[in-house]
Formats: C-alpha cells, structure tokens, sequence
C-alpha cells in the first residue's frame, strides 16, 4: 500500500485526483514522499490554518509528511516561514481559480 492510498479514505475524490496529478509531474518528490497525516482548512482564517498544521504535525513521525489544505491567501506566507523557521521541508502548490483557491502543502519533518 502506498502512502496516498493509506489516507485514501480520508481525502475525497477531487483532492486525491490533484495529489496524484501533482506527484507525478515531479517524481522526486514522489519517491521521496510518505504522507502519513492529513488535514482539510478550507474555510477557516487566518492563523488557523497554521496552528492546525502545528497540531497536526504532533502526529507526524521523522521522515514522513503532513498534506494540509488550506483556502486563506495569508496561509501560504505564514505556512511557508513556519516551515523554514522550524527546519521543516514543505511544497506547496495552488489549485482552483481565484474566486476559490485551494493552496496545497506537503510538509515533511527531517
């Protein structure tokens, strides 16, 4: 069993899709990538987004990854530093137009 098929039920359709499509466009991180952890914070606003991804990273063990969604502009900056700040690998993609983003990250601990 793969690491996306392991949160399979987790996630719907739509979003496993756009993971999968994101994953295969670059292999190495692909290969490279044990997503063990999901979170949805669509909808919810600034700093929620971080702080849920700090919570949920609690149950992230070393070498594996947190995929979190997120729709408020502000998330992506904030997410970003954090990750940086804290020594953590993150990638981040944007999907959806501009009426409705979704802003996509894989954050991975050493």
């Amino acid at each position: 069993m793969t690491a996306i098929t392991s949160i399979k039920d987790t996630l719907s359709l739509d979003i496993l899709a756009l993971l999968n499509e994101k994953l295969s466009q670059t292999p190495d991180l692909a290969e490279n990538l044990t997503i063990t952890t999901f979170f949805d914070a669509q909808g919810l606003a600034c700093p929620m987004p971080l702080l849920k991804a700090k919570i949920a990273l609690r149950q992230v063990a070393s070498g594996d990854s947190l995929y979190l969604l997120a729709s408020d502009k502000n998330s992506q900056k904030d997410l970003v530093a954090y990750c940086q700040k804290n020594d953590l690998s993150v990638h981040t993609w944007l999907s959806g137009d501009d009426a409705m983003p979704i802003f996509h990250f894989i954050i991975s601990k050493p």
